[in-house]
């Protein structure tokens, strides 16, 4: 990582920046794009990350959204995939018939997968982060309330979020608002029954993404398992019924 970010960080998150470097054999580089500022006064735009089995990349809207506790996040991101050896779920195209929307879907998919596992480690050690994520669950379910979204939108969010907020947030204000969403639409249900299904797989990511696919109603031959190896510098997919 630059020096100028790397010195904008607490000293143990740092270290962890550099131990991860030193594992993957290459840093990680941070890349200023001033096209991901969302252009509301006060507003916290969200960092991201990239990565492939050589490079690993935090994009960040400007210099002053350089924040530690999202830098941790992205840390950890990077780490599940380039140290941990956890595959990310990608789009397979040869999936016919295949579209765009299928890719930026199988990335909601995946990011929201991991946010189960990440966002618990970043609220240990940055308690704060907290005010974010109720934030962005209450507007998620302001929205779905209202009648955003198309019916499969609808439902596959009510899961993903109602999973995020009985794991993460179990005392969230929004939990009620959310509970009152799902019973409207006759789901909850089917979201206490995702959540019982996929809880004890979180460190299985290949056995949990299956129940979630299911639930989700997402065909397993859309998709694939990535694996990323930066010291034989190797990426290879796999089927996700391939793996055990």
């Amino acid at each position: 990582m630059q020096p100028e970010f790397l010195e904008c960080l607490p000293a143990d998150l740092a270290q962890l920046v550099l131990e991860t470097e030193q594992s993957i054999g290459f840093p990680i580089e941070v890349v200023v794009v001033p096209q991901r500022a969302g252009g509301l006064p006060g507003q916290t735009d969200p960092m991201a990350c990239e990565v492939e089995k050589d490079s690993a990349r935090m994009l960040v809207a400007s210099n002053d959204q350089f924040r530690p506790s999202s830098v941790l996040h992205e840390l950890l991101h990077i780490r599940r995939f380039l140290v941990d050896g956890v595959p990310k779920l990608v789009d397979d195209s040869d999936y016919m018939p295949w579209t765009p929307a299928i890719r930026t879907a199988c990335t909601l998919h995946d990011n929201s997968f991991e946010h189960l596992v990440i966002v618990p480690l970043e609220l240990r050690a940055f308690p704060e982060s907290r005010d974010h994520w109720e934030a962005v669950m209450a507007r998620g379910w302001e929205g779905l309330a209202a009648g955003e979204g198309n019916a499969v939108e609808r439902r596959q969010f009510g899961l993903m979020a109602w999973a995020f907020l009985r794991l993460i947030l179990p005392d969230s204000p929004t939990l009620e608002v959310a509970r009152a969403v799902l019973e409207s639409s006759n789901q909850l249900e089917a979201a206490e029954q995702f959540c019982t299904e996929l809880f004890p797989l979180l460190d299985k990511k290949e056995a949990a993404i299956r129940v979630w696919l299911r639930h989700q109603q997402v065909p397993f031959e859309m998709v694939s398992f990535r694996y990323l190896d930066p010291r034989e510098q190797r990426a290879w997919e796999t089927a996700i019924e391939a793996v055990e």
